[in-house]
């Protein structure tokens, strides 16, 4: 099943459901599935108008394209005044500012960022941001951000 995106229903004769996982019923007709594991990568090519806009609250959604256990990439539309609030995770991040202005934090230091510029998180390394003009950014994780599969 490489190559595709979806679940697995351990207990239910091998039946792959598809993508998105929220809109699927998982049962048997003799008993329910026990066991669920999520496939761990995507399709090889993924066209955004085919992706579903995840709403975040506060001005912030997002899209995650391909990803597998090693790498993830997510594009993240920001209205203008959301904030993205400080955090940190376990996880490398590398962002593309594909369009906008954000008031970008990391650790201590603090820039503005525009179209064209990028930015580089290590593992836990607390970070956020304050979007100037509306604007997406395209974020690339090292491993996947399992949080953002389920």
């Amino acid at each position: 099943m490489t190559g595709n995106y979806g679940i697995y229903a351990n207990g239910c004769r091998g039946t792959w459901l598809p993508y998105p996982l929220h809109t699927q019923i998982l049962q048997n007709k003799r008993r329910k599935c026990r066991k669920i594991f999520i496939m761990t990568d995507t399709n090889i090519f993924q066209f955004a108008q085919e992706i579903p806009w995840e709403d975040l609250g506060n001005g912030i959604q997002r899209q995650v394209f391909g990803y597998d256990e090693k790498l993830m990439l997510v594009k993240a539309k920001f209205e203008a005044g959301a904030i993205g609030a400080m955090h940190q995770h376990p996880h490398s991040q590398a962002t593309y500012v594909d369009s906008g202005v954000f008031e970008m934090t990391i650790g201590q230091d603090k820039r503005i960022i525009r179209k064209g510029d990028g930015y580089y998180v290590p593992p836990n390394e607390s970070h956020g941001c304050i979007c100037l003009e509306p604007g997406v950014l395209i974020d690339a994780f090292s491993p996947q951000r399992e949080d953002f599969l389920i």
